[in-house]
């Protein structure tokens, strides 16, 4: 009996193409998949090749605001 997002919000995370397929569109958090994808795969060669220590990469994410949130 919950209406959403009058009475409450979602959030969901990753962006996939069913934040939009739904009739409230979902709030979400996109983070660069593809970009990941790479850079994971460059330092797994590296590891392997050059005998690297794995380095940290951190991502800035970004905040999709839709409809299944509201101002409060």
């Amino acid at each position: 009996g919950l209406s959403v997002p009058d009475d409450i919000s979602i959030v969901g995370f990753d962006d996939s193409t069913f934040a939009t397929a739904t009739e409230v569109k979902l709030t979400t958090i996109r983070h660069p998949k593809a970009e990941m994808g790479i850079k994971a795969a460059e330092m797994l060669v590296r590891m392997i090749e050059q005998n690297d220590e794995i380095q940290d990469i951190i991502y800035q994410p970004e905040l999709i605001v839709r409809e299944s949130t509201k101002k409060i």
